[in-house]
């Protein structure tokens, strides 16, 4: 005998198990797009779409632990001020050995996902897909 609720989404959805599609609280995350230009400075985990710009010189950037696992961040290097800037964004977090992602293009692009660790899903450069920044090292 079936049950008569074995047909709705939420049954089908139920029934997958593993890490990232099971029922958790969803965390909410501002509205707000946050923009960083200064050195030094805390990358948001509150808002998940950051724009990263560069003035005159280089900067580095900090990225802390995520909230919650299944966690989204992107980070988008907007701007360049000057040419031949770049950022640094450090985050001892990332998974594996990696430490920092460098940005050197406007443009570049890296989509994350917490889970325990900042793991990459993505990156590119949005104004040109040949490129093959940022970087993960």
């Amino acid at each position: 005998m079936t049950s008569r609720y074995s047909s709705s989404p939420f049954a089908q959805f139920a029934r997958i198990s593993g890490k990232f599609n099971t029922l958790v609280p969803f965390l909410f995350l501002n509205g707000m797009q946050e923009s960083l230009t200064g050195n030094d400075e805390n990358i948001s985990i509150d808002c998940f779409n950051s724009k990263l710009y560069t003035t005159d010189s280089s900067i580095m950037l900090h990225l802390a632990n995520g909230k919650q696992d299944g966690q989204l961040k992107k980070l988008t290097f907007s701007f360049q001020g000057v040419e031949d800037t770049q950022i640094r964004v450090l985050c001892p977090a990332l998974i594996g050995s990696f430490t920092e992602i460098t940005f050197t293009n406007v443009g570049d692009q890296c989509f994350l996902i917490w889970s325990g660790q900042w793991i990459v899903l993505e990156t590119i450069n949005i104004l040109n897909p040949g490129l093959n920044t940022p970087v993960v090292s």
